[in-house]
């Protein structure tokens, strides 16, 4: 029982850091949109790499428990990532309406 836990542990972390870095991302284009285009791409770089330093320590964490807590941790965040971007996408749709 206690490793069914853990799963379901690893899954909502996923979906929880999924969202967050979601939100996170959201939040730096927008800051990004009232820059010049030549350095929106250097600080597009240099804003990703916390959010790749995140997700890569703590799919390294769930990893180094065991090899299914981290496809759990995966499994999380890939789908919370796509309803984040089916959410953006929505709202960009009513947006330009």
């Amino acid at each position: 029982m206690p490793e069914i836990l853990a799963y379901i542990f690893w899954i909502l972390a996923g979906a929880g850091v999924g969202l967050l870095l979601g939100w996170w991302q959201s939040r730096a284009i927008r800051k990004m949109e009232k820059q010049q285009p030549d350095r929106m791409m250097g600080r597009a770089y240099l804003n990703s790499v916390p959010r790749v330093l995140l997700i890569s320590a703590l799919l390294f964490l769930a990893l180094r428990q065991d090899i299914w807590f981290g496809i759990s941790f995966t499994i999380g965040f890939t789908v919370s990532r796509w309803i984040w971007t089916w959410l953006a996408l929505r709202q960009l749709k009513s947006e330009g309406k």
